[in-house]
């Protein structure tokens, strides 16, 4: 079994007319952490519906062994993915026990569904609190709380979350990040502060579209800061001096 879960290859995808990603690269290890970094507009949430095949896209994607370059989003879901969308991914008029439920929609072990359904509830008590609200009323954190928590639902290989901590308190983020240990997550972010837990970082910046940032100190004059501890992978063809990050 290969160590990667997830390859991509060349992706090319867009709305209409407009490409907004040109022949990305990236892969993410079984039990890893990726954070797909770049400024507004550079792709991230692009990004993030190409690999749950939301947008139509060109390019060879790999997950777990299966080539799902042009599987539906359902297939995707079945396969293993399972996607936190940024800002409030909720279904509105069900209640919140009920959007977690409609996160295992795909699973079969009634029992088990409701084993995890406590769970959730048990790491959100917040979520608890407002079991039989409709979601559409709960506040911007709560909502993005159900979100991750209905995501994990599916009991996912592979969670792809949009700004995941968007609207929660650092607290709640520090739990949400240990409820979803078990998984393999990716996440975009604009702030290069948060990322500093991540092994593998491809950058998805406009200008220059393409590039490998080979140390902390290369990453000082495109982003601003010179303190993190991660390591960047080229997010298009190749890496200088023949190095690799795998």
């Amino acid at each position: 079994m290969s160590d990667l879960l997830l390859e991509v290859h060349g992706l090319h995808a867009g709305y209409g007319p407009i490409e907004v990603l040109h022949g990305l690269d990236l892969s993410v290890e079984r039990g890893g952490f990726a954070v797909i970094l770049g400024a507004n507009g550079a792709g991230k949430t692009t990004t993030m519906r190409a690999l749950s095949g939301m947008l139509a896209r060109r390019g060879e994607v790999s997950f777990d062994g299966h080539d799902i370059s042009k599987s539906s989003p359902e297939a995707i879901v079945r396969l293993g993915i399972a996607q936190v969308p940024q800002g409030r991914g909720t279904f509105p008029e069900l209640s919140v026990e009920d959007n977690l439920r409609a996160g295992a929609y795909i699973r079969t072990d009634g029992d088990a569904i409701g084993d995890d359904v406590e769970r959730w509830f048990t790491n959100f008590p917040r979520l608890r609190e407002r079991s039989s609200q409709r979601a559409g009323t709960l506040s911007g954190g709560e909502q993005q709380m159900l979100a991750i928590a209905r995501a994990l639902m599916s009991r996912p290989k592979l969670l792809l979350c949009d700004e995941p901590s968007l609207g929660l308190s650092p607290l709640i983020t520090q739990a949400s990040r240990s409820c979803s240990s078990s998984r393999t997550p990716t996440s975009p972010s604009r702030s290069p502060r948060r990322c500093t837990s991540s092994k593998r970082v491809p950058s998805s910046a406009p200008a220059p579209p393409r590039r490998y940032l080979e140390t902390t100190a290369s990453a000082a004059p495109t982003w601003g800061t010179d303190r993190w501890n991660v390591c960047f992978k080229s997010s298009s063809t190749g890496c200088p001096k023949g190095r690799s990050t795998r």
